[in-house]
């Protein structure tokens, strides 16, 4: 399997090796943090939501090891699927996946099982945590 080098993402600066479905789960995880933020910022939700999002956000960006930078930092940049937004991506998949139906569930998508680290449908189970 083709692996990407990637220096200073973990924390201490030191190099890891990302494979390109670890790529993907990080840009994921982004995407989840910078959703949330955004429904935050949105000013859509009740003070109490809001903080509880705020926690959520903190939690989040701990435990996988994300920040929300002002201005993004060279990570975010890369991980970043700007112009497109976690909706919208989503929403793209769900059309590609159940063109037929509002809401149905997708169809299996033919996977190559590679390691004992990924579940039935082919996605990478790792939470990206501090053995990551």
């Amino acid at each position: 399997a083709e692996q990407v080098i990637v220096l200073g993402l973990l924390r201490g600066g030191r190099a890891s090796i990302i494979t390109p479905m670890s790529v993907a789960q990080r840009q994921l995880q982004f995407a989840i943090i910078e959703y949330i933020s955004g429904a935050i910022t949105s000013k859509t939700l009740s003070e109490d939501a809001s903080e509880s999002l705020e926690v959520a956000v903190q939690c989040l960006s701990e435990g996988w090891g994300i920040k929300l930078d002002d201005p993004p930092s060279p990570e975010q940049a890369e991980l970043s699927l700007k112009p497109l937004t976690l909706p919208v991506v989503f929403s793209t998949g769900l059309q590609v996946l159940c063109p037929d139906s509002k809401g149905a569930q997708p169809q299996a998508v033919p996977h190559k099982p590679a390691d004992a680290a990924q579940t039935p449908a082919g996605t990478h189970m790792d939470t990206g945590g501090a053995g990551g």
